[in-house]
């Protein structure tokens, strides 16, 4: 492999004693493999990747937000916004056993959204996730966007202070995934919607907001064009 060629998931990128620098690389014996469509950069015995666009890559205790795709005899197999479905047993749940006349779609079915925690994830198993943890489940009400995995802690700010800004002008509550999923819920409709506006215009290049005041001048200003044109 030369410095600057593209590469696809699967492809081996160097063999022996190499430095990775990417967490989209991984090794196995003594090769390394990517796992994203990228660029590769050769700084030495230093490899590195260049990712054309960033995916999540789970780690053990992340909060997902995920959506079942299918529905297995005692597990579900979940989009968690990454290269790499993960499976939810049924163990891994508060559900009790399930009679021979009955199917897991009762609890989890093909679509729903679920709140959860990473596992393990060591790229020679599917990711395993678990809905015992707290606020865990299915998600029932409110709306979840996804943005861009480079941007999340652009959108969160420091020790949350913009996250926090957006949801306490709005009133909505806002759980930011690992994976680059938001939920947000709110008391309607209009409070969800501003709160999704404010995210995504931080999620946006073009906006350059460093500040919690920033964003509560801009979801205010939003307010008073929404009174405008209801009024």
């Amino acid at each position: 492999m030369q410095q600057r060629d593209f590469v696809v998931p699967g492809d081996p990128i160097a063999r022996g004693n190499v430095e990775i620098s990417s967490p989209f690389l991984y090794r196995e014996k003594d090769t390394v493999y990517t796992c994203v469509i990228g660029i590769v950069e050769i700084k030495g015995s230093k490899i590195t990747l260049i990712p054309f666009q960033l995916h999540y890559l789970p780690k053990p205790n992340d909060l997902v937000i995920g959506v079942v795709k299918d529905v297995g005899p005692t597990y579900w197999i979940v989009d968690i916004n990454s290269p790499y479905e993960a499976q939810l047993p049924l163990s891994e749940t508060l559900f009790k056993q399930l009679s021979p006349q009955e199917t897991l779609r009762k609890f989890f079915d093909t679509g729903d959204y679920i709140l959860a925690r990473v596992l393990s994830f060591d790229r020679s198993r599917v990711p395993l996730i678990t809905t015992k943890c707290k606020e865990c489940g299915k998600i029932v009400d409110g709306k979840v966007i996804e943005v861009n995995p480079s941007r999340i802690s652009r959108i969160i700010g420091r020790k949350g202070s913009i996250i926090d800004a957006i949801s306490n002008e709005t009133k909505t509550k806002i759980v930011v995934g690992d994976n680059a999923r938001i939920w947000v819920r709110g008391r309607d409709r209009t409070s969800e919607d501003l709160a999704i506006l404010a995210i995504k215009k931080i999620e946006d290049l073009g906006l350059r907001i460093t500040s919690p005041n920033q964003i509560v001048e801009f979801v205010r200003d939003q307010k008073r064009l929404v009174a405008g044109e209801n009024g």
